[in-house]
């Protein structure tokens, strides 16, 4: 990043094409963080919550390919879950909308 050198792995510079684009973003606290998802990578099936869920993301958000997975592996574990697609965001436009903020409330009240 640093020379300029473009990114070979294609998701790694899908990542850090939304971080380098967001102003708000702590670019390099983000760069610490894909390194680590990267070097230690998660798997979901490994640890299926079983308490309510919700999960969100935004219809533009290229990160989000995995939302129909997760959703089986919680209907699979008996979760009871709750999805929000929020239109016209993407990964990280997603969490600034009131749309979400609204979302993650009524969940949490309920």
């Amino acid at each position: 990043m640093a020379t300029g050198e473009s990114i070979a792995d294609e998701y790694t510079a899908k990542v850090m094409s939304i971080a380098i684009n967001e102003k708000a973003n702590d670019f390099n606290a983000l760069f610490k963080l894909i390194e680590g998802i990267k070097t230690e990578p998660y798997d979901p099936a490994e640890a299926v919550p079983t308490a309510p869920t919700l999960l969100v993301a935004g219809d533009q958000d290229d990160l989000a390919t995995t939302m129909p997975y997760l959703r089986r592996l919680l209907r699979e574990a008996g979760t009871d879950t709750e999805v929000v697609w929020l239109a016209g965001r993407n990964h990280a436009s997603a969490v600034t909308s009131r749309e979400f903020k609204t979302a993650a409330l009524n969940f949490l009240d309920a």
